[in-house]
């Protein structure tokens, strides 16, 4: 029934109130009400009962009209998102914060004095063992290994002589000894022969050492001229680079430093409260700033048995396979050792559990369409979400965000 309708009739009324009467009025009642007649003995009880039965009809209407209000304006059911309760794996871990270390890192230094005329590589280039990373000024080597060669050349020419020299020396101590036989040479002159040849002799010993000598001089001038020109004892990247083209250097001096990424460990520090639970061998999972989203694994390798006095932590290092050198020495690592593993654990999502001042945990079950509070009991919390060991059962429907309309008993839609 409209407004307007209702409207209408209040309106005939106070009319029929105020100013009609008589037949008049008689007539503007039947219009309304649809009487055809009125008792004329009793006209005015007769108007009054009608005029009662028409104010009961408008506030029937009335409350008709709002009891259809009231039902149209119910709550829909709350849509919220749920989940299956399922069993699966579950880890025990030992939360753990670290750096990843290499565990080959080389210093190359000059082997000579000189001028670094190229330094050719930069801080982060690789490097292969044996590449040629810089070179120095080669005129003084080369020069002296000239020298050297040259000195080889002289002493191998005076050995020649010593030679021809020792040969004739031989040769008189022959005639020597045939003449000291037929008394043909005085025993003075006979022992002035064989001084003659042990002098020859001598001298060819040491025509020879000084050829050994000269040729020594000649490898170490040839060394000096191929240290000149550095090469990179290992494969990996220029950590540090010390030294630019131009600098004049001194034998030892330090030019680069050179890590190998490939072979790196995980330096982590753990809880003396935790150490019963850490062994070696087992896994670690852990993840770097540089590359978000990404794990990356290890496993222990040692377990430092010394506890450190002022944080109370042991160290513990784990290798890192790292067969592209996508991670770097340096970095700064955080995740898990896993101690273990439950086969059958069950977990929710973190916003799926409401925690209040001095109440239990609870979460909010979803059956047959309506939301039921249900108190847990919880185990590991772990970024993937909070372990539940008493409270569910498999199939339960968790609902997994905490609505602010959410209470016990309301009508919800699921929307897993």
């Amino acid at each position: 029934m409209s407004r307007a309708w209702i409207h209408w009739r209040k309106t005939m009324f106070s009319k029929l109130i105020r100013n009609e009467g008589g037949r008049k009025a008689e007539r503007l009642v039947q219009r309304i009400t649809g009487i055809s007649r009125i008792d004329s003995r009793y006209p005015r009880y007769s108007l009054a009962l009608i005029m009662t039965v028409l104010m009961a009809s408008l506030i029937l209407c009335g409350c008709s009209k709002t009891t259809v209000t009231a039902k149209s304006e119910a709550p829909p059911p709350l849509p919220v998102q749920t989940v299956k309760l399922e069993a699966k794996p579950l880890e025990h871990r030992v939360e753990i914060t670290g750096t990843l270390i290499s565990t080959v890192a080389v210093d190359i230094k000059t082997e000579v004095q000189g001028r670094l005329m190229d330094v050719l590589k930069e801080e982060g280039d690789f490097v292969q063992k044996g590449e040629l990373v810089a070179l120095q000024n080669e005129e003084n080597p080369k020069l002296g290994l000239q020298q050297a060669q040259a000195s080889l050349e002289t002493a191998v020419a005076a050995l020649e002589r010593v030679k021809v020299m020792e040969d004739h020396a031989r040769s008189e101590d022959e005639r020597a000894q045939n003449l000291l036989k037929s008394g043909g040479i005085t025993d003075r002159d006979f022992k002035a022969v064989q001084m003659a040849l042990n002098d020859a002799k001598a001298q060819r010993r040491l025509a020879e050492a000084q050829i050994e000598q000269a040729r020594q001089a000649v490898a170490m001038a040839k060394k000096r001229l191929d240290d000149c020109r550095v090469y990179s004892p290992i494969s990996g990247e220029i950590e540090r680079k010390y030294l630019n083209e131009g600098s004049y250097v001194d034998g030892n001096a330090l030019l680069y430093r050179v890590v190998d990424n490939q072979r790196l460990e995980f330096e982590m520090f753990v809880s003396s409260n935790d150490l019963g639970r850490v062994k070696e061998g087992q896994l670690v999972r852990f993840s770097v700033p540089s590359y978000p989203g990404e794990a990356f694994e290890a496993r222990i390798k040692t377990i430092n048995p010394a506890v450190q006095a002022v944080s109370r932590s042991i160290s513990v290092r784990a290798l890192v396979p790292n067969p592209a050198r996508k991670l770097k020495a340096g970095m700064f690592a955080r995740g898990w050792i896993v101690t273990g593993i439950q086969p059958d654990g069950y977990m929710v999502p973190a916003n799926a559990v409401w925690r209040r001042a001095n109440q239990a945990p609870f979460v909010f079950v979803v059956e047959e369409g309506t939301a039921h509070k249900r108190e847990v009991t919880i185990g590991l919390e772990q970024p993937e979400g909070i372990e539940i060991t008493q409270g569910l059962k498999p199939g339960d429907e968790i609902v997994t965000e905490q609505y602010m309309e959410l209470a016990d008993g309301s009508r919800v839609a699921p929307q897993s």
